[in-house]
């Protein structure tokens, strides 16, 4: 794997983290009950991405 195709892939990682870092955060401050389906597609969503991205890694 090239160093540009790899600093990408890092580059997309640090994204989703943060996003999921926020996610939580939101979750975890949020007063009202959470809508748990929204949250686990979000989470179903993250955990896709980043599974393909350590396909492209290997």
């Amino acid at each position: 794997m090239d160093q540009q195709k790899l600093r990408q892939l890092k580059t997309k990682v640090k994204e989703l983290k943060v996003q999921v870092v926020i996610a939580r955060h939101n979750v975890r401050a949020s007063e009202e009950d959470v809508d748990r389906g929204q949250f686990l597609d979000f989470a179903d969503s993250m955990i896709k991405q980043i599974n393909e991205m350590m396909e492209e890694m290997k």
